[in-house]
This record gives C-alpha cells, structure tokens and sequence, in this order.
C-alpha cells in the first residue's frame, strides 16, 4: 500500500526549523531582558519548542486530546512569535541602515515590547476564531449556459476531522448545511485527517448531510498522509459518492442531464504513486450535454487545464490554503498556488472558487481569516 509517513529527511528539516524559529522567538523577545523576563523566556521557549516536536509526531502517532490540542497550538503560538520577531526586525532595519547605534538601542525595546503586545493579541484572537466562531457562509451567484433548472450546490472543504474535532460541532455543521436545503453538497478534500478507527464515529455524522442529488467528495492531500483507502470506504459507507478521476451526472426528474460534476484526486499522490491525478480521463467522462462542476482539492489544477480542457468546465472548486489561515501566512501562499482564495474569473470565462475551509489544520487558531462553507446559487443565463 502507499506511504503514509513523512520521510526521515523531511523530518530532520523541520527539525531544524523549528531550531532555528525558537531561537530567534528567544533572542528577539527574551534575550538580554530583566531577569524575571529571561527566566520566563526560557523555560516558555523550551516549553513550545517540544510540543512543536511532538506535534511532528502526530501524523505517525496518535495523541490523545490533551496532548493533541496542547502540541497542535503550540505551532500556532510559535509561528505568531516568529511573525512577530521578523516584523521587529523589519520594522528596525531602517535604523540599522540610516540611524546610530543610540537611536536602536533606545527604540529596540519599545518596538519589541510593542511586537510582544501585537502577538498576544493575535493569539488570543486566534484561539477565539479558531476554537468558538461558527463557519460562515459565503452566498454566491453565478449563471451556466446550457443549465436546464436552477441549481444551489454548497462546498465544504477541510474539515480535518481528527482527534480535535468536536462531535457537536460536527453535528452543528450538518444542521445548519440540512436547514439549507443544497440540491448537491460537494467536499473538496482533507475532510478526514485521522487513522480512520480514530474518528470513525464521527465520520458517522456526515452520512445526516441531506441534499436532493448526493454528498461528492475528492481526495486532499491529508487523506494520502493515512490509509487513503480505509477513509474512501468510510466516507463511501457513510453516503458520499467518491469521484476519484472520474465523472457523475446529475438527472432531472425527467431524465434531463442537468450537471457534470469532476473529481480528480490530489497531487499528494506522487509522493506514494496512488491514485494520482488523470484530469483528462475525468473530463471525458462527462455528459456533453450539462454544464460541468470540477471539484479539485488545489487551486493550482489550473496550471494542468488546458485551455481545451477549461473550456468544457463552468466552475472548479477547491479549497487547501485555508485562506492562510493564520495571517500573516496567507502571504506565502502564492508562492504555491495562484490564488489564496475566493472567486476569480478564468480567461476562458470559467471560474475558480476557493474555500477558506470548514476546519482548521495543525493549530486551532484562525487569524485574518474565517471557517466557512459556501452556497452557490446557479441560474441558467437567459437567452
């Protein structure tokens, strides 16, 4: 079967990152205070340091609550003092460049202090966001030449449920996605991000989701980091229809195709050479005479679409960067993907959406960002 552990190399790398984060959080907040404030520092930087180890663990080793949420938001907390440390230093190097060593040394520590006040806030907000705000939801419009009846198709993306994930707050999403009503409900991969006989039970909930047509779901790249096939048949056991590279039609009451809706699986797949991604296949399996709807977990399955390809699709709905997720991440994220999220019009007059996700992944912090699921409301374009 395929590989479900992150290589050694992988690990020694981030290893060494987190080295290197934690010592300059050390030498930018605490090093060189009073002694109260180094004495914290130290055994706060030691602290964080191993939970962030223990949460490299987390994919290969199962955590029970305590330890998993402490090790998942401790990542957060110290990428936010990281942030925090680069921005004092940006925010000192005009007077590294034009001022005199008195001027840094008399405005270093108002900058850091100032900096220091800034992360904590972020963390706090963070936790707030990430733990107690409901998912949103994002309503939007748009119109399908050749749609035969208006269609309303909601997105949920990134859930990763695992062992942090709240049965009720589960149970939750599913009343207020019921009390919509959707025609189709379709899942943009990283919906399970757990050892399948950790959360079965509450993979069990989303077999209550209810839509007129069915629940669709494609791969992410999180389900290849477990038993990618053990999670396909409990979602497939649970009512959600697997489109792995492949194509299924929604019918009319009067056996009128009315939408194609595509899967193709994640580019996580090349590290373990399973199921990888076959965009071509899954659009010829479409029905020519219905608009089509392709669900890809990353955004950057535009690059692979030729324009041919783009031609034949109305809608790709994505989800994987979490809008950022904690700011101020979402700057790295173009350096991966095209866009970070939300609706963004194709040259070839199709769309893409990106969903800022329905969970959250590795701390359970939002900042700058915002868990939602999304409607959208499809007309059929007037002639």
């Amino acid at each position: 079967m395929e590989e479900t552990h992150t290589p050694w190399i992988m690990y020694i790398i981030a290893f060494s990152v987190i080295c290197a984060m934690h010592t300059l959080i050390y030498h930018t907040f605490f090093y060189k205070t009073n002694t109260s404030m180094h004495g914290f520092g130290v055994y706060f930087c030691i602290i964080i340091f191993m939970l962030n180890l223990l949460f490299l663990a987390h994919n290969a080793i199962h955590f029970y609550y305590p330890i998993e949420f402490l090790s998942s938001l401790a990542l957060g907390i110290s990428f936010l003092f990281f942030s925090g440390a680069v921005f004092y230093y940006l925010c000192l190097s005009p007077f590294y460049l034009f001022g005199t060593h008195s001027q840094i040394q008399y405005f270093a520590p108002y900058i850091r202090y100032t900096m220091l006040v800034f992360v904590i806030l972020g963390v706090l907000i963070g936790i707030y966001n990430g733990n107690f705000a409901k998912p949103i939801l994002n309503t939007i419009p748009l119109t399908f030449q050749s749609l035969k009846a208006p269609l309303k198709v909601l997105q949920i993306s990134d859930l990763h449920i695992s062992t942090l994930t709240s049965m009720k707050d589960l149970e939750k999403l599913v009343k207020h996605i019921n009390s919509i009503q959707p025609d189709i409900i379709v899942m943009t991969g990283d919906i399970i991000d757990s050892d399948t006989k950790y959360i079965s039970h509450k993979a069990k909930i989303l077999s209550f989701l209810k839509s007129r047509y069915g629940t669709f779901y494609v791969l992410g790249n999180h389900e290849y980091y477990h038993d990618t096939q053990n999670i396909l048949n409990l979602l497939k056991d649970n009512n959600i229809t697997i489109l792995n590279n492949t194509s299924s039609t929604v019918f009319d009451s009067e056996k009128r195709p009315l939408l194609n809706i595509i899967g193709i699986t994640d580019y996580a797949s090349n590290r373990s050479n399973y199921l990888k991604p076959d965009v071509p296949t899954a659009i010829l399996k479409r029905n020519p005479d219905a608009p089509s709807i392709l669900l890809a977990h990353q955004p950057r399955v535009i690059k692979d679409l030729q324009e041919s390809n783009l031609n034949q699709i109305n809608l790709i709905l994505s989800g994987h960067t979490h809008g950022g997720q904690i700011f101020p991440f979402n700057l790295l994220v173009p350096l991966q993907q095209p866009f970070v999220k939300g609706l963004h019009k194709l040259e070839s007059n199709s769309y893409i959406y990106i969903s800022q996700g329905s969970g959250t992944w590795g701390p359970p912090m939002r900042l700058g960002t915002k868990s939602e699921i999304t409607l959208f409301e499809i007309t059929p374009l007037a002639k």
